[in-house]
């Protein structure tokens, strides 16, 4: 089943960011955690479209194929967020 363009916008987005975010499920269950990778299916690379996800209260990585994937959120603090912000006041210098 093909990935919506919606959806591969908030994988997108999930995995830029750089604090929790929120995972809902197909089934309706929800995952806190850190998304760290995520891996499109391609010509190349027959076995992708899945993301893998630290969960907010584990040390162990998890994977999740995209297809049971309904929805992610930004729910958490972005821990680089100040860093940003520093870079910004200085012109990028640091």
């Amino acid at each position: 089943m093909p990935i919506s363009d919606e959806l591969k916008n908030q994988i997108d987005a999930g995995f830029d960011f750089r604090g929790h975010v929120t995972i809902t499920f197909e089934d309706g269950k929800t995952l806190d955690g850190y998304l760290y990778n995520r891996i499109y299916k391609t010509d190349k690379l027959s076995d992708g479209d899945y993301i893998e996800v630290y969960p907010k209260d584990s040390d162990a990585s998890r994977r999740f194929p995209m297809e049971s994937l309904r929805s992610i959120e930004l729910s958490g603090k972005n821990f680089a967020e100040s860093y940003d912000d520093f870079l910004k006041r200085t012109g990028g210098k640091t």
